[in-house]
């Protein structure tokens, strides 16, 4: 945003999200973060199609704390800044959910997409917003697709209530383990039960599924052939060659090298997986000075 400075955090609340990627680290990995494009999806459950409307109209203005506190930090008046921090931190509807009338429909889905330094000032308003209808809510969904990492958020009253986080995905911006935690409560919401009341029940559930994926095992004409799977060691290798810089290739390097201990079928030859070893140990090198 022009004209918006990204200096400190606001003091009303903060809730950063925040990618756990290994390859990258320390200072060069936040500054890298802070021009990244983060994504929201935000669904919000009303308690009637009243509430919804007010929530949909508070999303798209930051209060007057906000404003008054941004206006403070960077010495401007407010009616400088009100513009572009509206424009930055509002959430524009998408679509009703569920399949009823507009004029009882109580659940809408919003958007919003900023860079990644700008994560406070938004959380700040959705959490304040999320105050002011305590019983409303806020199923969060957010997205950093450079450094391919997603998470999930429930809030409630202003209150983080769950969450989940995926950063080791296997392949870019690709989910990799992401639970669907918003069912219980979308569950819940739809059947008019309490809020919480189905989040036990659906744990012990995703649990036994879980299970009963181990006690399925490995479908036998399903088994990757140790010729497909040095095909697929080739490929893999060619991403290393192909990197445009020593970080990147280290983070291909080190994909490779957690495949080949994990794999049934180990496909590294040992000079291949020497030389990713050294790879790594390079790269450590150059991060230590």
């Amino acid at each position: 945003m022009i004209g918006l400075s990204d200096r400190g955090k606001p003091q009303i609340r903060w809730h950063g999200v925040k990618c756990k990627n290994p390859a990258i680290a320390g200072k060069d990995k936040e500054q890298k973060q802070m021009g990244n494009i983060i994504y929201y999806s935000l669904d919000v459950l009303a308690t009637s199609p009243e509430e919804i409307n007010r929530i949909a109209a508070r999303l798209k203005q930051p209060s007057s704390e906000l404003l008054n506190w941004i206006a403070k930090r960077d010495d401007r008046k407010v009616e400088e800044i009100a513009q572009p921090v509206a424009e930055l931190v509002s959430f524009e509807p998408v679509t009703n959910l569920f399949y009823v009338h507009e004029s009882v429909n109580k659940a809408r889905r919003f958007k919003n997409s900023f860079k990644g330094r700008f994560v406070g000032l938004v959380n700040s308003h959705l959490f304040e917003v999320s105050a002011e209808f305590p019983n409303a809510v806020f199923l969060l969904e957010h997205r950093d697709p450079q450094w391919s990492c997603s998470g999930k958020l429930v809030i409630r009253a202003g209150e983080k209530v769950q969450d989940v986080f995926d950063g080791d995905q296997r392949s870019q911006a690709l989910d990799w383990v992401l639970p669907d935690i918003f069912a219980p409560f979308l569950a819940e919401w739809n059947e008019d039960l309490p809020f919480g009341s189905l989040w036990a029940k659906w744990v012990d559930d995703a649990k036994a599924a879980l299970r009963q994926l181990e006690e399925n095992g490995r479908i036998s004409n399903q088994q990757v052939s140790s010729k497909e799977v040095v095909g697929t060691s080739e490929l893999s290798l060619d991403a290393v060659r192909n990197a445009s810089s020593l970080e990147d290739a280290a983070r291909e390097a080190e994909d490779i090298l957690r495949a080949d201990m994990c794999a049934e079928i180990p496909f590294l030859e040992e000079e291949d997986r020497q030389q990713l070893e050294q790879l790594l140990d390079q790269q450590r090198e150059h991060e230590s000075t």
